[in-house]
């Protein structure tokens, strides 16, 4: 409502000091745009002015401070802050001394709580699943997908029960929930059955977005494209032991709109599928698991206890499936199989694993504080000697060949 009335004051009467229309407000949410609309109503065309005093600059301030107040009930503290770029320079132009300094004030709370959110990462900002249904129970929902924003941390099994509680009272008819990730053929299911498809997404960035979307916040605000993960092998089983013998399919959805919206669910309207080679798929997560080692190593906020489950997880000596069981199957044990370019692009990936696992060793040592901590130094530096030896002498035998 807040950019509504920002747009038609931008266009009646463009006023320094106010927000400049609906494109000010990008930066807290994309479908914002949607309110450039109101040009095109009656109330712009005849420069009429509802009775009700809705377009009026008091109104603008008073919508934008409550939705303020909504931002940090729902923990969105740094859409708050933006929000407040908005409203101070309202205050400023009418000397409204006494909101300026309540308002300065609580920013310093806000930035407070985001100092405490990203120490503590205490803060879940929802999660999400994709929803298909098949059914002609469903009439025009029938074969239509969705993306569903569930509160904090939803298990699987708590949007199954109430999708399936909510359409089992609604339909006629048998309902059955489908929670593999692999596609569906309607044509093999029972016309006389209604089908629920439930699958877990996750935010989808490419590398570019990843660059700006640096913090946990950022990569839970304003999102579109979601991805699921489906594992498979040429012999029709989903998984395998070698990692050289398991292909990825990526499914990446995007939805009509960005999420948080006022509404809970979003059509898909894209889909692009991606298939991975094993070796392709191993490239891919050693440089996520490299990015995830810099990520905690260069946080604002450091902590031994995200920081340590990373660092054992890459060169602690008891991890089979990790970058080194990889460097020893695609180098050693099944290097004839794959292309040379795509092994160098591994080796590649492996060293700058590596030098991420240095600097996240190095990291650690200048937040020890205990003996314990400083035990665990020790077992990193050990295992990282070990890992870097190995891979070496893995790359040196696979070079000699």
């Amino acid at each position: 409502i807040a950019a509504m009335i920002s747009e038609y004051l931008n266009i009646v009467k463009p006023t320094p000091g106010r927000p400049n229309g609906c494109v000010s407000f990008m930066n807290i949410s994309p479908n914002i745009l949607e309110e450039t609309g109101i040009r095109e109503t009656s109330v712009v065309k005849e420069n009429d002015v509802p009775d009700s005093g809705t377009f009026t600059e008091e109104k603008l301030r008073e919508y934008l401070a409550s939705a303020i107040s909504d931002l940090k009930a729902g923990d969105l503290f740094e859409t708050a802050a933006s929000t407040y770029k908005l409203i101070l320079p309202l205050y400023e132009m009418n000397n409204q001394y006494e909101l300026l300094m309540n308002a300065h004030g609580d920013l310093h709370q806000i930035f407070a709580n985001i100092v405490e959110c990203l120490s503590s990462q205490r803060r879940m900002l929802g999660s999400y699943y994709r929803v298909r249904f098949y059914g002609e129970a469903f009439e025009e929902l029938d074969n239509s997908e969705f993306i569903y924003k569930e509160p904090k941390i939803t298990k699987l099994v708590e949007i199954k029960e109430r999708l399936e509680k909510l359409y089992s009272t609604k339909l006629q008819g048998e309902l059955k929930i489908i929670v593999h990730s692999n596609e569906v053929d309607p044509k093999e299911l029972d016309p006389k059955v209604s089908y629920i498809q439930i699958t877990s997404v996750e935010p989808y960035f490419d590398p570019k977005e990843l660059i700006e979307r640096t913090t946990d916040f950022q990569q839970k605000i304003n999102i579109k494209r979601f991805i699921f993960v489906t594992p498979f092998t040429k012999t029709g089983k989903a998984r395998t032991e070698s990692v050289a013998d398991q292909y990825i399919r990526k499914t990446i959805l995007t939805t009509e709109r960005h999420f948080p919206y006022i509404r809970l669910r979003l059509r898909v309207h894209e889909k692009q599928l991606v298939e991975l080679n094993p070796l392709q798929h191993t490239i891919e997560e050693v440089k996520k698991q490299t990015a995830k080692i810099l990520q905690e190593s260069s946080s604002q906020n450091p902590s031994l206890k995200t920081l340590q489950p990373v660092l054992s997880g890459s060169v602690c000596l008891q991890v089979q499936a990790g970058p080194l069981e990889y460097s020893k199957v695609f180098f050693i044990d099944r290097s004839a199989e794959w292309d040379k370019e795509q092994l160098n692009e591994l080796r590649n990936a492996l060293v700058d694993f590596l030098e991420a696992c240095q600097v996240g060793i190095d990291k650690h040592e200048s937040l020890c504080e205990s003996e314990h901590d400083s035990a665990f130094q020790s077992s990193l530096e050990g295992g990282f000697r070990s890992t870097k030896e190995k891979m070496d002498s893995h790359w040196a035998e696979y070079s000699a060949k």
